[in-house]
């Protein structure tokens, strides 16, 4: 009977050390996973950032284009009218189209403004 206690304890003491490796071999690997994920998210955020950031670059380009031609346009358009005033009203018959069309195009253009300015909000929000 004392060989089989004997026995017993021997190897009750070895699945316990067994057991405690196990457990230290399993922190070790959660560990090590945590760092590889934590890098892993620390690159896709970088990834993420980097895009973000080029697409505000982006997207502000397009916003100074588009507002440079509203300027343009804007500006057109006011020396259309000017020119309206001080014309007959031949001439202001014949430009009434024109003025029509550069108005249309301002409001297409406030229109497509004010969509990239949300956007750019949007952008700048979500970052």
């Amino acid at each position: 009977y004392s060989v089989l206690v004997t026995l017993g304890k021997g190897l009750e003491w070895r699945l316990t050390n067994k057991v405690e490796e196990v457990k230290r071999e399993h922190q070790q690997e959660l560990c090590r996973l945590r760092q590889e994920h934590s890098k892993e998210v620390e690159q896709v955020q970088a990834v993420a950032n980097q895009r973000l950031a080029e697409r505000e670059r982006e997207l502000s380009e397009r916003l100074a284009t588009t507002q440079s031609d509203y300027d343009t346009i804007k500006e057109q358009s006011r020396r259309l009218l000017d020119s309206m005033h001080s014309d007959k009203d031949a001439k202001l018959q014949a430009t009434a189209g024109r003025c029509k069309m550069l108005q249309d195009e301002v409001a297409s253009l406030r229109a497509v403004l004010e969509l990239r300015s949300s956007e750019l909000q949007e952008l700048r929000k979500t970052s």
